[in-house]
């Protein structure tokens, strides 16, 4: 339970999305609006509308569960969250009937306060009221700095009676990994050190405990505080499993002859690991299912004795194939931005003679 000593800085904070510049279903190509660092579930974030994407019959998906498109077209946060000053990116994909992607990305940036108060000494304190820890603190991985910066200020309302000072224990800090969070025992400050990888940790738990000083008195229940690392498409998807197939000769068209299998290690359940399969070759004689990958005959001519081997290129691409998703091939680095025509990983088909008694 959360004891109701606890508070934390709350600040207002400014909603801006951006929007490619390639043709879109979204409506605008920026909005900003005020929200509260603390937002809770069912809250509606106002000009942010996708309801002409839905008019349009496209298909909408978010990168970040959080956030939920409700059926009027309004992005509704899903989970309780605390917005940071370094600020939190989500995006929107439309894809419609002919298979175009477009793409909205939102990020809930921090503005200064408006009630006159100076950043650089005081603070905004607003009280939880949750009979719970409060909501995770979302920080993005691969920020860049600079380092120190600033997350969060846990206050304890014992400071107001009390002389006090704070402790901080848990992974980040005290326990591997080490010496990801700096903690200001006197003010209660919490700010991150250096870029931190999702992929490798994806989420902290501290545990802050307010004692008096000269007493060493604990004044009130430890607080547990969580920091959940929000990913950023950062991993092209790979290739698993083996690459060489058998096809029997003279199969019929629209006969499967394999599988190719990626994987992605960015978040699970976002675009960021939904993987598009395409055949940038051989199209007269195969087809790939962009969803599945799975590798099909569209021509009953396939004769060993003309020709007893093809290899074909297949590209795999994350954000559902979309210009800004990453693709890799076997002998280079993967690629962000526009998609150009590398070499991709190399599919190889083998053919081989129908032997007598088996089925085409």
């Amino acid at each position: 339970m959360l004891p109701k000593m606890w508070r934390v800085v709350v600040f207002l904070c400014a909603l801006a999305s951006v929007v490619s510049r390639t043709e879109s279903c979204f409506r605008t190509g920026f909005v900003q609006v005020e929200v509260p660092q603390m937002i809770q579930p069912g809250y509606r974030i106002p000009k942010v509308d996708v309801s002409n994407c839905l008019r349009k019959s496209a298909t909408l998906t978010l990168t970040d569960s959080n956030f939920a498109i409700s059926g009027a077209g309004e992005i509704e946060v899903a989970a309780p969250m605390v917005v940071s000053p370094a600020g939190r990116v989500f995006s929107v994909s439309a894809r419609d009937s002919g298979g175009a992607t477009s793409h909205l990305t939102v990020r809930l940036i921090c503005a200064p306060p408006r009630d006159g108060r100076k950043s650089s000494g005081e603070v905004v304190l607003r009280r939880f009221k949750r009979r719970w820890s409060p909501p995770p603190y979302n920080l993005l991985e691969n920020d860049k700095g600079p380092f120190p910066k600033y997350l969060e200020t846990l206050v304890s309302e014992e400071a107001a009676t009390h002389d006090v000072y704070y402790t901080i224990n848990g992974p980040g800090y005290n326990q591997h990994p080490v010496n990801f969070f700096k903690f200001d025992s006197d003010t209660g400050k919490l700010s991150v050190l250096k870029t931190i990888d999702r992929e490798e940790f994806p989420s902290f738990t501290l545990t802050v405990r307010v004692f008096e000083r000269g007493t060493n008195k604990e004044l009130d229940n430890p607080l547990p505080f969580s920091i959940v690392i929000d990913d950023m498409n950062d991993n092209a998807p790979t290739f698993t499993g083996p690459l060489q197939v058998t096809v029997l000769e003279k199969s019929k068209a629209g006969t499967p002859v394999g599988k190719i299998n990626a994987t992605d290690r960015d978040q699970p359940g976002t675009n960021h690991v939904k993987i598009r399969y395409t055949l940038l070759d051989g199209l007269n004689l195969f087809s790939i299912q962009p969803n599945t990958g799975v590798i099909t005959t569209v021509t009953d001519s396939l004769d060993r004795e003309t020709k007893d081997k093809y290899l074909v290129t297949v590209k795999i691409q994350d954000m559902a194939g979309a210009s800004s998703g990453l693709f890799q091939h076997r002998h280079s680095h993967h690629r962000r931005g526009r998609h150009q025509r590398q070499p991709a990983d190399v599919h190889e088909v083998d053919l081989r003679h129908q032997r007598e008694g088996e089925r085409n």
